[in-house]
């Protein structure tokens, strides 16, 4: 099965390297690599384009907003499941092959994993939101995967929402049964 893990990025020059490393070190190697970038101004590019081999499709153009650039890459995916991964943050090397061993025969599921938070360095947190207290918080997003029968059929995000798409995208899941 393909999986596909898309990166939004725009001017992360200082952590997107840590990413696409991430997604080269998965242990599980069926995944198409999809980056959207914004049009950044910063030395992401370059460093994009040092690990190109490992990167299926790149889009740099401007976008409406980060939910827009995620929108982009869901339209490009072609895996059955989809991760989204911003450019500051990281997969262990077994992330996605724990999401894959995870899934059923259903053809609509949203999976997610465990949050490790780290600041200047240190281990901050590590937590695991459930969709049962979506009405309270965010199930962490980094840590959720996506079939894509969810997006074909139910839709991505609403760019109306500048900063909580992802939250009203769940929240909507939420509500089928």
């Amino acid at each position: 099965m393909k999986v596909s893990i898309i990166t939004v990025s725009y001017n992360a020059v200082k952590t997107i390297e840590q990413t696409i490393l991430s997604i080269k070190a998965q242990s599980y190697t069926n995944i198409e690599y999809i980056i959207i970038d914004g049009k950044s101004t910063d030395g992401t590019l370059e460093i994009i384009k040092k690990y190109q081999k490992y990167i299926d499709h790149v889009i740099c153009e401007p976008d409406k907003g980060i939910y827009d650039a995620m929108n982009k890459g869901i339209a490009k995916a072609s895996g059955q499941l989809i991760g989204i991964l911003n450019s500051d943050d990281y997969y262990e090397e077994e992330a996605v092959a724990y999401m894959v061993d995870a899934m059923t025969e259903d053809k609509y599921q949203i999976l997610y994993g465990f949050t490790r938070t780290v600041k200047d360095g240190i281990e901050y947190s590590i937590s695991r939101r459930s969709h049962t207290f979506l009405s309270e918080e965010m199930i962490d997003h980094p840590a959720c995967f996506v079939t894509k029968a969810v997006y074909d059929d139910f839709g991505s995000f609403d760019l109306q929402y500048i900063s909580a798409a992802d939250y009203d995208f769940m929240l909507r899941m939420n509500m089928i049964p």
